[in-house]
């Protein structure tokens, strides 16, 4: 199989109605889009009365299609949700629409205009995996699932507060129907939770009786006599845990700011507590970095999980602003022979479209969706606003009022609901029942002045080495060496930049030769490695 989904095969009418070839249906009612969603699945799963009051609501969806059903959850959302409520749909979708055919489809409806401007400003990449948007502004968060339902659908962990059941008609997509997929649908549905679809095939009805749910046939839309609710029984039991209200996060680094970034905005009362201020230790205060993805051939869970991660990461770093990230094409060289086949067999059939990823005439990759971050600028515009206390931290511990922060002398720091620690190689001794292979590492990144002007078709570069341009210096490296994360920390050292500018020059023999190595600077961090294999 391809690794880049087929996007469908598409003819619209001269009216604008998208019709899809394969499965010889339409992608809404002829009797109304817009409307039929408003009816079948908005009033069929009782919203927005059911999400009145909830902190949190979730919605899975199959079939993503042209994503109307998703922009007018979006527009009731935002008409009626709570200030304090965040929304999030989950949808499934095997063959994600282009950009151009979802944006012609949804000009059908002027209203919505606002709303799917947005969304098709940020539209899923054409690639298989679990793509994740968040909109702050809103309080949404939608994460799509590309691939068949039958394959993404029982990896999924969720528990929807409503389902939009919407695939093409079960005579002519019978795999978005079957009894194992709604048996997935129950497994993925909370106590109480209302699915709702348009059809009323007997097989659909039979199939989600036999998964469980209570189904109920309801006057349909348009031409159609019926439609479908199906009711999850609901459990009888106390008051549900309320959500966290306040967070501590300890470690000021990119994780950490990012950490507390998301949770304030998700309503939480952050505190930043930051050991490391100045950021003498931090690998997130090296002066800039390089992004691009890790790339694997085979179809493993490690790298479904490096994929969706840069795809989050590039969607992310694409609404920061220039300050903190530069869009640049990034070049990826084999580090040996053996990685040429690799690269040759991921230019023939890539995991990216190609907008995100191409071949240049060399053979090599290039990340057209790569860039250069800079870690103090984006640490700053996360954390502002948020209260950063200077202090070393000695202990965290669960008590009665929540994960209790002290200092070496077991001083009070503060408690709050959620501790996250992102605080390096204080992880272990934070806590000692931790039980996952931790370690320590330094990294040592070298920065030369040119005595020739640098060769801008050669940065940056990636291939075991790294190389960009910061300012008017060359940036380049890193070591990775083991070091003990009890002992003092790592300091710079000659033999460190002599590696580097050797990682250097079997990476770029144009760049080596660019710079003065005699004027060569830099700085050497200390972080955890995680060595924890992704099983799945």
């Amino acid at each position: 199989m391809p690794r880049l989904p087929a996007p469908p095969r598409i003819a619209f009418e001269p009216d604008g109605f998208p019709n899809d070839l394969d499965h010889n249906d339409g992608f809404y009612s002829r009797s109304g889009g817009l409307a039929e969603t408003e009816t079948v699945f908005l009033s069929g799963c009782g919203l927005p009365e059911r999400w009145q009051g909830r902190p949190a609501f979730t919605i899975g969806e199959l079939g993503f299609g042209t994503g109307l059903n998703i922009l007018a959850t979006i527009r009731l959302w935002l008409d009626t949700r709570h200030h304090d409520g965040w929304l999030h749909l989950v949808t499934f979708e095997a063959h994600p629409m282009e950009q151009a055919d979802a944006a012609r489809a949804l000009s059908a409806w002027p209203e919505l205009a606002p709303l799917a401007e947005r969304l098709l400003a940020r539209w899923p990449v054409q690639a298989y995996g679990v793509q994740r948007l968040t909109f702050e502004g809103w309080r949404v968060t939608l994460t799509v699932h590309v691939g068949s339902a039958a394959e993404m659908l029982p990896r999924a962990i969720l528990q929807a507060d409503a389902w939009f059941l919407d695939g093409f008609a079960p005579s002519r997509n019978p795999q978005m129907w079957s009894p194992a997929l709604l048996d997935d649908v129950y497994r993925c549905a909370a106590p109480g939770c209302v699915v709702a679809t348009y059809s009323a095939a007997r097989s659909v009805r039979d199939g989600l009786e036999s998964a469980g749910f209570t189904v109920n046939r309801l006057p349909g839309h348009g031409h159609k006599k019926h439609r479908l609710q199906a009711v999850k029984p609901a459990r009888h039991e106390g008051h549900a845990e309320a959500n966290p209200q306040s967070a501590i996060v300890v470690g000021g680094g990119v994780a950490g700011a990012v950490a507390a970034f998301t949770l304030r905005q998700r309503g939480l009362s952050v505190t930043v507590i930051d050991p490391d201020p100045c950021g003498r230790y931090k690998a997130s205060n090296n002066p800039a970095a390089l992004v691009m993805p890790r790339l694997d051939r085979g179809d493993t869970a490690t790298a479904r999980f490096h994929k969706a991660a840069f795809l989050l990461a590039a969607d992310r770093l694409g609404q920061l602003p220039a300050t903190c990230f530069q869009r640049i094409d990034v070049t990826e060289r084999p580090r040996a022979e053996r990685d040429a086949p690799r690269m040759a067999d991921l230019i023939a059939d890539p995991p990216l479209p190609p907008r995100m990823l191409s071949g240049d005439q060399r053979g090599h990759l290039v990340h057209r969706a790569g860039g250069v971050v800079f870690p103090h600028a984006l640490r700053n515009y996360l954390l502002a606003g948020l209260p950063v206390i200077d202090t070393a931290i000695g202990s965290v511990a669960l008590e009665a009022g929540g994960w209790a922060c002290r200092n070496p002398h077991g001083d009070a720091i503060g408690v709050a609901d959620v501790c996250v620690l992102a605080c390096g190689p204080q992880i272990g001794a934070l806590l000692p029942g931790f039980d996952l292979p931790l370690e320590g590492r330094a990294g040592q990144i070298s920065l030369s002045d040119p005595v020739h002007p640098l060769d801008q078709a050669e940065l940056p570069v990636a291939g075991g080495a790294y190389a960009l341009q910061f300012e008017t210096w060359l940036l380049y490296g890193a070591t990775f060496d083991p070091w003990p994360m009890e002992g003092a920390p790592p300091t710079t050292t000659r033999e460190g930049h002599s590696r580097n500018l050797e990682g250097l020059r079997k990476l770029s023999p144009a760049l080596a030769g660019s710079i003065d190595p005699h004027s060569t600077w830099g700085r050497t961090y200390q972080h955890p490695a995680l060595l924890l294999a992704i099983r799945g």
